[in-house]
């Protein structure tokens, strides 16, 4: 969730959340603009349900996708400030949207989403959720499916996602690259694996439908991933931290 301003005398405000629940899988933006000593004008909204493969993206990189489909959404009235703030209710992004390079962002769907904003000249700013009222409110009613560009752009980030995931799964320290046959092998045993590891499933469900707010409502095999909960996403049958595969006990 965020809201952008960029600094003329009337102000522009980009608001955006996403929300992804059992029940709500959407990106939502409105944009406002400051007309006088704070006094917000609401110029354009829109809201979208989130594409199969956006759906089993970690926490952060729901939040930057917000972010990068809002400023896309907007771009006519953004494209040429000399400078805007976003506000985001997600206090982790700030570094990365205001600080990070591309090359020190070591997960790779949080890197391409950070590319489609470079464009634009900003500043990320926290502000507490309740204080973003309207992309909360769209959030709760999305109207529109995601159009053929999204899907487009989610399908491209999934594919560079899966190369890396596979060159990771087959790279040793003296080996930088493998077949095709041996990528393919070397992800099979990694799945066969996780099928039949009771404790990986578990995490599987707790990644794909949501943890619990507390860490001792957790099963004990969990807890050791608590901490990068929000960093955790799934592919397929595996459980994935930025470009690495979460390897089942078996194979450790």
């Amino acid at each position: 969730m965020c809201t952008c301003t960029h600094t003329h005398v009337r102000i522009p405000h980009l608001t955006d959340c996403t929300r992804n629940t059992p029940h709500c899988h959407a990106n939502h933006t409105a944009l406002l603009q400051d007309r006088c000593q704070g006094t917000l004008h609401l110029v354009q909204c829109g809201s979208r349900f989130l594409t199969d493969a956006e759906t089993r993206y970690a926490t952060i990189e729901l939040e930057i996708l917000a972010v990068a489909w809002a400023m896309a959404k907007c771009r006519l009235y953004l494209s040429g400030l000399q400078h805007f703030t976003l506000m985001t209710d997600h206090r982790p992004l700030i570094p990365i949207l205001n600080h990070y390079t591309l090359d020190a962002i070591g997960n790779p769907h949080l890197e391409c989403l950070k590319e489609k904003v470079a464009p634009y000249m900003f500043t990320a700013v926290w502000r507490a959720g309740k204080q973003l009222c309207i992309p909360d409110a769209l959030s709760r009613a999305p109207v529109s499916r995601p159009m053929p560009d999204d899907e487009e752009d989610s399908t491209a980030t999934t594919a560079h996602v899966r190369s890396l995931v596979a060159h990771t799964a087959t790279s040793s320290d003296d080996q930088t690259a493998t077949s095709l046959i041996d990528t393919d092998r070397n992800l099979q045993e990694i799945c066969t694996a996780a099928s039949q590891d009771p404790a990986y499933s578990r995490l599987l469900t707790y990644v794909s439908t949501g943890h619990p707010t507390n860490r001792y409502d957790l099963h004990a095999s969990a807890l050791p991933y608590w901490k990068l909960r929000d960093s955790l996403y799934v592919d397929g049958e595996l459980v994935l931290y930025g470009p690495w595969i979460i390897t089942p006990a078996a194979l450790q």
